[in-house]
């Protein structure tokens, strides 16, 4: 099938010729594109032989790169490259129109790729729409490759920003929550982070993720909670408990209400239309799906943080023959993957094991991660909540049981679950 979509003949020639005149304008090409975003196959070629120059050391100059390229063609175009063009010198801007190009043409081969999935009976919808999303990052979401990098800028970089922080120039990049304790402990939830939260069935998961996620969307950040067990309904009128301190069994029966009381309802219900908060009910959602509904989503304005509730209700984006466990830990993989692209804090609630209450204690460990697989290694905080729940104490402990980048421990905070919330527990004070 002939190619005929967009392109860029000048830009494309720019490109390489700058490369022949600077080796930084040649590394700089060769992090942003590939030869396979180049329309002309010769200008493609001799890309690619820019970038074998590079890594066996050399200069990408024309002695060097004629021995590359595959023809005297080829050699030819790369002696009359700046015949005819405007300055070279703005080679990044050149970069960008290739790119640009490149993915336009990638997106007219995926609108032809999606109607034929689209029109064959014998390929399932949703492997259609899955191949079409991974496509579709690839087209339009690439980011530049990365490589290795002089650690020089960067701890220039990172002393900057440390004497930024000092000084109150700069918010901590975690965003904090309600809890203060926590936050001493974690610095707030991290871009790019996967934090599990985990608990044994009861404990408060789901409660502690819809008040995180509600304290988010209440201070500005953009966050979207997809509940694979509960329905949206549930899940906000959970929210609206927490908010009013009005029993959640209200939503139910209609008890527990007066006028007083619906007033501040109608109040929180105006607040939380203002919110940038997004619930995404859909059962058994797989990691691809929710990253392109969260891909939709940053593409529409800044998306700042991803809830998941739970882990154990991801269903596989591939369906293989394998144990329970390792289809786990590639779910695990794919969200934290979804959390480095996407430069977003993911929070995932998690089931713990019945191990953890057969100990005296019934304190819980990392091991204790139900079917864990690689549940604790591809997270970068782990968060357990525990309470003994024979018996009446509603005080729970939050143990920080992994953290790539901060001291582990445990705080405690207070269980309201006819409100469903948790808030920050006072010893001297007793709550």
């Amino acid at each position: 099938m002939a190619d005929t979509s967009p392109s860029d003949a000048n830009a494309e020639r720019a490109v390489i010729a700058a490369c022949l005149f600077s080796a930084e304008a040649s590394v700089e090409a060769c992090e942003l594109l590939r030869p396979s975003d180049f329309y002309d196959g010769d200008l493609a070629t001799c890309f690619e032989a820019v970038g074998k120059a590079l890594k066996t050391g050399a200069e990408p100059t024309y002695e060097v790169l004629r021995a590359l390229v595959d023809n005297d063609r080829q050699r030819n175009l790369l002696l009359t490259l700046t015949d005819g063009l405007p300055d070279i010198a703005n080679q990044a801007h050149y970069a960008k129109r290739v790119l640009d190009a490149g993915a336009r043409r990638a997106l007219n081969r995926l609108a032809i790729a999606l109607k034929a999935g689209s029109e064959s009976a014998d390929t399932p919808v949703g492997e259609v729409v899955e191949a079409a999303h991974v496509a579709l990052i690839e087209a339009v979401g690439r980011e530049v490759e990365g490589g290795p990098r002089r650690v020089g800028p960067i701890a220039q970089q990172e002393v900057e920003i440390a004497m930024a922080l000092r000084r109150g120039e700069m918010r901590p990049e975690g965003i904090a929550t309600q809890f203060y304790r926590l936050n001493a402990m974690t610095g707030g939830f991290h871009p790019g982070e996967l934090t599990i939260i985990a608990a044994r069935p009861g404990v408060g998961k789901t409660v502690m993720l819809i008040n995180l996620a509600y304290e988010f969307a209440r201070i500005g950040t953009k966050a979207v909670v997809f509940s694979l067990e509960m329905r949206d309904r549930a899940l906000v009128a959970r929210m609206l408990a927490a908010k009013t301190g009005i029993n959640s069994r209200a939503f139910r029966t209609g008890g527990y209400l007066n006028h007083d009381r619906e007033a501040d309802l109608i109040l929180a219900a105006d607040e939380m239309d203002e919110m940038p908060l997004w619930v995404d009910e859909r059962p058994r959602q797989t990691p691809a799906a929710m990253r392109m509904a969260a891909t939709r989503m940053h593409m529409q304005g800044q998306l700042g943080a991803i809830f998941i509730d739970y882990l154990g209700l991801v269903r596989p984006s591939e369906v293989k023959r394998e144990d329970r466990a390792q289809a786990l830990s590639q779910i695990t993989a794919d969200v934290r993957e979804m959390a480095k692209a996407l430069k977003v804090p993911v929070i995932a609630a998690h089931q713990l094991s019945r191990k953890a209450e057969d100990r005296a204690e019934g304190n819980p460990q990392l091991s204790d991660l139900k079917d864990s697989g690689g549940v604790e290694e591809h997270a970068d905080c782990v968060i357990f909540l525990h309470r003994d729940q024979r018996k009446a104490d509603r005080l729970t402990r939050v143990i920080v049981a992994k953290q790539r980048e901060g001291p582990v421990g445990d705080i405690r905070l207070l269980f309201e679950p006819e409100y469903c919330r948790f808030r920050n527990y006072d010893p001297e004070q007793g709550g």
